[in-house]
């Protein structure tokens, strides 16, 4: 029942956020890969699973549950298109500092770039405007080739949007050796 529910839900997200980014992580071995996926995609995968097991000659053994899923994902889409609900965009002035988020994903992708000749990469990272004030802690995956590295990023307290990150050390290898650094300029929500 929960779990029918849950892909219902799903099913609601496939159609309202389709190009939303779903952060996926791939465990090989020890090592965590990150992967940011469209939510169509990994929705679309995940039901094609689901209707699989619930088809498929297994599907005999615990048949109802993939069947749920499946009619709990197909009932979210068409529950969403019968009631044609759609989130409202604007939120009462009274109600903004109530529903207001307080904090940002603890881990957030950053895609550097910058040009060829620069060894710095730059990129952004999100934060509240509460984090900004009072200082945060957020781990960072930054995709390099095949390689996703983990660093942990301390934003200071009194951070202004449009304030810029510098990790040292993180940016183009130069021939001689020497290191560019990774900027990231601060972005509130």
């Amino acid at each position: 029942g929960a779990s029918g529910a849950i892909a219902g839900v799903m099913g609601a997200y496939f159609v309202l956020f389709p190009g939303a980014r779903v952060l996926t992580l791939v465990p090989l071995f020890i090592i965590p890969f990150f992967f940011e996926i469209p939510a169509y995609f990994f929705l679309g995968i995940w039901f094609f699973i689901q209707l699989l097991n619930a088809t498929g000659p297994a599907g005999s053994i615990g048949g109802v549950a993939w069947w749920a899923h499946v009619g709990g994902f197909l009932s979210g889409i068409f529950l969403l298109k019968m009631f044609n609900v759609t989130p409202v965009k604007e939120r009462p002035a009274e109600r903004e500092g109530i529903t207001a988020r307080r904090k940002t994903p603890r881990i957030q992708v950053v895609h550097p770039s910058g040009p060829a000749e620069d060894p710095n990469l730059y990129g952004e990272i999100a934060i509240t405007p509460l984090e900004g004030l009072t200082g945060t802690t957020k781990t960072v995956n930054v995709p390099w080739g095949f390689h996703s590295r983990l660093y942990r990023v301390v934003v200071p307290p009194g951070t202004k949007p449009g304030s810029t990150l510098r990790l040292k050390g993180l940016g183009r290898i130069l021939p001689d050796g020497t290191r560019g650094d990774l900027y990231l300029r601060v972005n509130f929500i």
